[in-house]
């Protein structure tokens, strides 16, 4: 999950799926990156990540990549994902 400090709102009524703005994912003019790369943000890190100009492209990438494995173990362990058997 998300969390940019002094820009997070901590609300998770706020909170969507950001979809990934990497190339390797999928993102391109007019395409979003595919759902299974993505991660919860609140609005205002959504905001950030897609359009802010307080971190560098570099930063963003290792801030997905953080929000990414943040969320994935998330929903593992409120068992919204598993495997299958």
């Amino acid at each position: 999950m998300f969390e940019f400090v002094g820009i997070c709102n901590y609300d998770p009524e706020t909170s969507v799926w950001a979809h990934s703005n990497e190339y390797k994912h999928g993102k391109g003019k007019g395409l979003k990156a595919h759902d299974c790369f993505g991660a919860i943000a609140c609005y205002a890190c959504h905001t950030e990540y897609d359009n802010g100009t307080t971190m560098t492209r570099e930063q963003k990438q290792i801030a997905f990549e953080n929000a990414k494995d943040a969320t994935i173990l998330w929903l593992w362990q409120n068992e919204i994902i598993g495997v299958l058997r």
